[in-house]
């Protein structure tokens, strides 16, 4: 053997490839030292019977191109120490290896085909790694789409960049939208928020390493608009190569405004209840005081044995109406306890709307002023409708008492009427000293009085407007000063 054949199988033993030398028909003929260990042997002759062409870790696609092409790229996955001839069964857990092989033609000097070179290299670890890599692409992914992060980096001279799929998202565009610059990014932003973005490229392109924190609302192109955070700063700045490299952050976090605008929301109404809580307190301990020391107060003086009978009668009318005041102020804290639990009670039946109105009539002639006439106005002369009786006659029994508390001449009409969409209105009319229009709109309201220094805590009112709402009606008021009032309410239910 001459000395540079020597030389040559040295190198060829040395090579940090496996290298498997076939003959025409695919047997091998001669193997190095590091295919040896590749495929997990000691000695050549435990692969003197691998026929390249018969292995069953060739496809026969793979064998077709192998004999077809001058050289042809493959791999497979191989478990050491067993025959690449056969298949063996492999015992669980054995260690499999990613091998990525070369197949070449060899040729004489006369060009005819001498045989085969498999050159075979162990890509395990870059596998491996690939995976990993694959993996961790896909944690961060999956990390940046829950916490809506994105991420971008753009040349601002040359609006040429790449961007995460997030980044899309939380501009309001598609993954596979066309990209067509930054002016397209510069449209998704509310026209208010612009300038933050418009500012920092000109003071990027002055050089002046600017960094951009700001929160910007961008266009989900449902007419709405999302919130998301922007951080953004220069990672590469070489105007004379034509490049300003910006990199950008975007995070969505329309969901954390919205629950602070919520969190804000429900403070505001929770210090507004304790006001109003502060409020209704104050008020009916200053209202049931007032009918109680009438009524201690004029007790005491009826029980004087020298008090002469017409002013001891007087002093019990005026017992009795306090004690009705009393009464009314009781059950009228009570609805409204019940309303603000949800627990008031709703008894649907039958109800005689003739009859209603002239009950109402008649319990309001005893609270009247001399002199003001009370009458009834029923726009049938029989009317039945299905709803809760007690709750329709409480609120219309309400307005009637507010009528004659406030009106000394006239009269006070009770009735209803049916509308065009044969739906039922019942009314309260008066000629009464009337509401001023700015009170109008807030006259349901909780402690709203027309008069401050009239009885009354001024909830009644406001209970009526609830047992509307629950029964699906409407409720108002028309009224002019010094004319009179009617208030109203409607429900939705053919008489």
């Amino acid at each position: 053997m001459s000395k540079e054949k020597t030389n040559s199988n040295s190198v060829l033993e040395n090579l940090p490839i496996g290298l498997i030398f076939f003959d025409k028909e695919g047997n091998t003929t001669d193997i190095n030292a590091k295919a040896l260990e590749l495929f997990g042997f000691s000695d050549i002759s435990m692969l003197s019977g691998f026929n390249l062409f018969a292995s069953p870790l060739l496809c026969d696609n793979t064998k077709i191109a192998v004999k077809t092409l001058p050289y042809y790229d493959s791999f497979f996955n191989y478990h050491p120490g067993f025959s690449p001839s056969q298949q063996s069964e492999v015992p669980p857990g054995n260690r499999t290896i990613r091998i990525d092989v070369r197949y070449s033609k060899m040729f004489d000097n006369e060009g005819n085909l001498k045989g085969y070179l498999g050159a075979y290299i162990d890509r395990t670890p870059e596998a491996v790694n690939n995976e990993k890599i694959r993996d961790l692409d896909e944690i961060i992914s999956m990390t940046a789409e829950v916490a809506q992060i994105g991420y971008a980096r753009i040349n601002i001279l040359t609006d040429v960049g790449f961007a995460t799929r997030q980044w899309y998202a939380n501009n309001g565009m598609g993954y596979n939208d066309q990209y067509n610059g930054l002016e397209m990014f510069t449209n998704c932003i509310h026209p208010d928020d612009r300038h933050f973005i418009t500012d920092f490229r000109e003071a990027a392109k002055r050089g002046e390493n600017p960094k951009l924190q700001a929160l910007v609302r961008v266009n989900r192109r449902d007419g709405k608009w999302d919130y998301q955070k922007v951080f953004s700063v220069v990672t590469n700045f070489d105007p004379k190569h034509n490049l300003i490299e910006v990199s950008a952050i975007t995070q969505n976090v329309t969901e954390q405004i919205e629950l602070e605008h919520d969190l804000i929301e429900q403070k505001e109404k929770a210090e507004s209840a304790d006001k109003l809580k502060t409020a209704f307190l104050a008020n009916m301990s200053h209202e049931i005081r007032t009918p109680l020391n009438s009524i201690i107060g004029f007790s005491r003086m009826m029980c004087q044995e020298d008090m002469p009978k017409e002013e001891r009668r007087d002093m019990a009318r005026i017992v009795e109406k306090n004690n009705e005041m009393l009464l009314q102020l009781i059950s009228d804290i009570l609805d409204l306890a019940k309303l603000e639990a949800g627990s008031m009670e709703f008894i649907f039946d039958d109800v005689d709307v003739n009859r209603l109105c002239m009950d109402v009539s008649s319990s309001i002639m005893l609270k009247a002023n001399e002199g003001v006439k009370i009458r009834t106005a029923c726009a049938r002369p029989r009317c039945f409708i299905h709803t809760d009786p007690k709750r329709i006659e409480q609120v219309l029994a309400n307005f009637a008492s507010n009528a004659a508390k406030f009106t000394d001449k006239g009269h006070i009409e009770i009735g209803y009427k049916i509308t065009d969409d044969n739906s039922i209105r019942f009314y309260v009319e008066d000629t009464g000293i009337g509401i001023p229009k700015d009170m109008q709109s807030s006259i349901f309201e909780r402690f709203t009085k027309v008069n401050a220094f009239s009885q009354g805590a001024g909830i009644g009112l406001d209970i009526c407007q609830a047992i509307m709402e629950h029964l699906g009606g409407k409720i108002g008021v028309d009224s002019k000063v010094g004319k009179g009032s009617t208030f109203w309410f409607e429900l939705e239910i053919e008489c």
